[in-house]
């Protein structure tokens, strides 16, 4: 999958989803790197953060308590308008 061209948008939404952990304040941010399942933002005030799209879910043993392996790794497929959304403001 071909990473869609990003790099240079401005964020415009303070809040993006959870995905910047707990950065609420990405108002600014400029996308300065991406790849198929990731963007990197630089804010502000010089800060890098990093937004990871990928989804999984835990195998679970036989009492449904997680073991620390993963499974069904995919990206969000919702990536490029989450994207468009917090930056829908940008001159688009």
């Amino acid at each position: 999958m071909a990473a869609t061209n990003n790099i240079g948008r401005i964020i415009q939404d303070s809040f993006c989803n959870g995905y910047a952990d707990r950065e609420y304040d990405m108002d600014g941010a400029v996308i300065i790197a991406e790849g198929d399942g990731w963007i990197v933002c630089r804010k502000e005030n010089g800060l890098c953060i990093f937004i990871d799209f990928q989804q999984w879910d835990w195998v679970r043993n036989a009492v449904q308590q997680p073991t620390g392996e993963i499974e069904n790794l995919r990206i969000d497929p919702n990536k490029q308008s989450l994207i468009d959304k917090w930056c829908e403001q940008d001159g688009e």
